[in-house]
């Protein structure tokens, strides 16, 4: 982290150094005094774009706004699901989700850091990726990439209490993975964001959208990525 100068700058002990700080609110500074070896004549963290749209927004921004999104839609996915807020006291009332516990230390780790990922903008953005998916019951398999897309049968099936369903992409895509019921009636969406390639595993439980158990019955899980379209029928017993 480079440090502002000793003397003859306003900036003194607000941005740089050990601060770990690098905007200053009050003026709208950037501290890009340590990117300039690699990124001379930049003023700016705005100018510093990323590549892909990771926030799932349909608009490719600078790296700082990508952070943010995905820092308000890991907010979201987090207890209270559902609102741009976080409850820590829900999170600590869930002792047995070690994997929940794992995303809200990395948000908190993100958030104070103040940087909005510019120490490192490409591994933040894959650390909240992964804790969003932690947080809303997805996990990634494996770092292996798939040659094909696929969707594979839920197991076990028929099955009670729950049954896991798992997807490959070969390449990102946003994702929507959702359960119907046998008169086509949607009973709830698993799955709902950009996911980068890889192997996925997620779980059902047997509920709808507000937590209650279906009956029993035959349902349909259907997945939407990009222009892959798959639904599969599985059987709940009770």
């Amino acid at each position: 982290m480079a440090a502002t100068t000793d003397t003859g700058t306003v900036q003194r002990d607000k941005v740089g150094g050990h601060t770990w700080n690098l905007h200053d609110s009050a003026s709208n500074y950037d501290h890009t005094t340590g990117c300039q070896s690699c990124h001379p004549g930049k003023t700016s963290f705005d100018q510093f774009m990323a590549p892909d749209d990771y926030d799932g927004n349909g608009i490719v921004e600078s790296w700082q706004k990508e952070v943010a999104g995905c820092l308000k839609n890991l907010r979201i996915a987090l207890p209270p699901a559902g609102l741009d807020s976080v409850n820590w006291q829900l999170i600590a009332r869930d002792s047995l989700n070690l994997n929940l516990r794992k995303a809200f230390w990395n948000y908190q780790m993100i958030t104070n850091d103040k940087s909005l990922g510019m120490h490192n903008p490409a591994l933040t953005i894959q650390v909240l990726l992964a804790s969003k998916l932690y947080a809303v019951g997805v996990q990634q398999q494996g770092t292996e990439i798939p040659v094909k897309f696929e969707l594979s049968q839920n197991y076990p099936n028929p099955f009670n209490p729950s049954t896991k369903i798992n997807f490959s992409l070969p390449k990102a895509e946003q994702v929507t993975l959702k359960i119907y019921d046998i008169t086509g009636k949607e009973i709830v969406t698993l799955v709902n964001q950009k996911y980068a390639a890889g192997k996925y595993s997620t779980d059902w439980l047997g509920t709808d959208a507000n937590g209650k158990a279906v009956s029993s019955g035959i349902y349909f899980y259907k997945i939407i990525a990009g222009n892959n379209i798959q639904t599969k029928r599985m059987v709940f017993l009770k």
